[in-house]
């Protein structure tokens, strides 16, 4: 997997085995802490950019869809 779809992977699901509160509270700190971190990410994702991490396997593609779908929710 390519390092940002890594990153994006790695902090969502952060070695979890089971859901996270911040999945389901609302969280400014955590908010904050994605739009710094991923910002530029989420506006490549959002103009049609990124897809080629479909290619990467599935892992990635979930990557995308997670910075498409539930980062833009929390930014």
């Amino acid at each position: 997997m390519n390092p940002q779809a890594q990153a994006v992977f790695d902090f969502w699901f952060a070695g979890a085995n089971a859901p996270r509160r911040e999945w389901f509270q609302k969280d400014d700190v955590f908010d904050r802490e994605i739009a710094q971190r991923f910002g530029d990410e989420i506006a490549q994702a959002l103009e049609g950019g990124l897809q080629q991490w479909d290619a990467d396997g599935p892992q990635a593609a979930l990557a995308r869809i997670l910075l498409l779908d539930q980062f833009c929710r929390n930014v």
